[in-house]
C-alpha cells in the first residue's frame, strides 16, 4: 500500500484511468484470474470485449482462460497495428498526392 501511495502522489493517475485495481486491495497480483475477474465484474464488461496489454507473455495466460482478448507487447510500432487490426484504434487517413 505505501508504494501504491507514492506512486498516486507523484503521477496524475485520476487524469488518464477512471478506475483501476491495485494488487494489496484484493490479496492477488497478476497474473492471477482473480484481479481480472474481480474487475469485470466490477466494470460489468465481457471478457470478449475486454483487452488486457502486458510485455510478459505470461501474464496473457490467464485473462485469456477468462476469454479476455490479449495482446504481448514488444514495440509501441507493433502495438499501434495490432490495435488498428482489431479496431480499437481508427486506421490512419491514406494521404492524398
Amino acid at each position: 500500500k505505501d508504494y501504491w501511495d507514492e506512486i498516486v502522489r507523484r503521477f496524475p493517475l485520476t487524469e488518464y484511468f477512471d478506475t483501476g485495481l491495485v494488487s494489496y486491495e484484493i490479496s492477488a497480483r497478476k497474473p492471477a484470474a482473480k484481479g481480472f475477474k474481480y474487475l469485470l465484474k466490477k466494470l460489468g464488461a465481457k471478457p470478449e470485449e475486454t483487452l488486457f496489454i502486458d510485455d510478459r507473455a505470461g501474464n496473457l495466460v490467464e485473462p485469456a482462460k477468462l476469454g479476455i482478448r490479449t495482446i504481448q507487447f514488444t514495440s509501441l510500432s507493433t502495438l499501434k497495428r495490432t490495435l488498428r487490426e482489431q479496431g480499437v484504434l481508427p486506421h490512419q487517413a491514406q494521404r492524398l498526392n
